[in-house]
């Protein structure tokens, strides 16, 4: 079997083979696109369901950063109204020895004279008692 093959036939089958890894080439890149864009719309969808996981869990931790900062608020006013009325309230050390002191010195002041006084009575109503 002889096969005879003029120049028209040779340039045909090698277009024809040309086109055939031509056709192939595009069918594979074609599928490695496909495959790319949904590898791309999974990971986007997956991106964006990350995303609002995230925001839920930022707004709940902006929320109570919010309440965690009011109550240190409300908790330096009680302190800031604690130290306006602790001076009132209570006595330093020095204040209420010198309070002790004043005070002893007032009983002193007033006692002293009475004793003395009730020694004169005293020595009186002996002196008189002998007399009677």
């Amino acid at each position: 079997m002889i096969i005879e093959l003029n120049l028209a036939n040779l340039i045909f089958i090698i277009i024809a083979i040309i086109g055939a890894y031509w056709a192939l080439a595009k069918m594979f890149l074609s599928q490695f696109q496909r495959s790319l864009n949904e590898r791309f719309e999974a990971q986007d969808l997956a991106r964006k369901e990350k995303h609002a996981q995230l925001n839920v869990r930022l707004d709940g931790i902006e929320a109570t950063s919010r309440e965690e900062a009011s109550q240190w608020q409300r908790i330096e006013r009680e302190l800031l109204s604690l130290k306006a009325e602790m001076p009132r309230e209570y006595l330093r050390r020095d204040d209420y020895a010198r309070e002790v002191k004043a005070l002893h010195d007032a009983v002193q002041r007033d006692i002293l004279p009475m004793r003395q006084s009730l020694t004169r009575i005293e020595d009186f109503l002996l002196h008189n008692k002998g007399t009677m």
